[in-house]
């Protein structure tokens, strides 16, 4: 399980809890379980699955990613202001550089700061979608905003990635596939580079 816990200072503590769920034949494949909890109480619990889609895992790796390149966000900055465009504002700060990753139910923006009296941190914003319309468009989720230290951001990270390339081994391991038959001729005609995880590498060391 990935476990991410930070602080806000006015709403308090949060905990994001993001755990592949183990496949099986005739239940979830390619499956999450997303939990974040406020204060210690639950206020967002779903199962999300990436079965059958193209992209597969591709964006749950780039979270982990990002998570882990998370300390490199630090004090970083664009090279221009916004307020350039107003003749009339005389300070012209840069604006902080941020990063946003997501896949169709989880969406972070992460940025990092180094302040005189806490030393470095993680900011991060999340968004966790909670349900949609018949026409697919979004229309009510949960959002969360909180800091956390760079090696806890790093962390999550990699217990994301190496909990994805887990689970995926298990899915080869009981043979089942990686999308219905019905699906598969759509799939290798739009195929998205993997990372992560290379399941014609795994077969062959077998």
């Amino acid at each position: 399980m990935a476990v991410l816990c930070g602080k806000d200072l006015v709403h308090g503590d949060y905990v994001l809890k993001v755990e592949p769920i183990t496949p099986t034949l005739d239940g979830p494949r390619d499956a999450y379980e997303v939990v974040l909890q406020h204060q210690g109480s639950i206020i967002y619990h779903r199962q999300h699955s990436v079965y059958n889609w193209q992209s597969r895992h591709y964006y749950i790796y780039d979270i982990a990613f990002a998570f882990q390149s998370a300390a490199r966000l630090l004090d970083q900055t664009f090279d221009f202001s916004i307020y350039e465009a107003d003749s009339e504002h005389l300070r012209r700060p840069k604006q902080r550089s941020s990063l946003f990753v997501s896949t169709d139910w989880l969406e972070f923006v992460l940025s990092g700061q180094i302040n005189r009296y806490r030393g470095p941190f993680i900011v991060v914003r999340l968004f966790l979608e909670e349900e949609k319309d018949v026409s697919g468009v979004l229309v009510r989720g949960v959002t969360a905003r909180f800091t956390c230290p760079p090696e806890e951001a790093e962390q999550f990270g990699r217990s994301l990635a190496e909990e994805c390339r887990a689970a995926e081994r298990q899915r080869v391991a009981k043979g089942i596939p990686e999308c219905d038959e019905d699906s598969s001729d759509m799939l290798e005609e739009q195929q998205i580079p993997m990372h992560g995880f290379n399941e014609q590498d795994e077969q062959r060391s077998h």
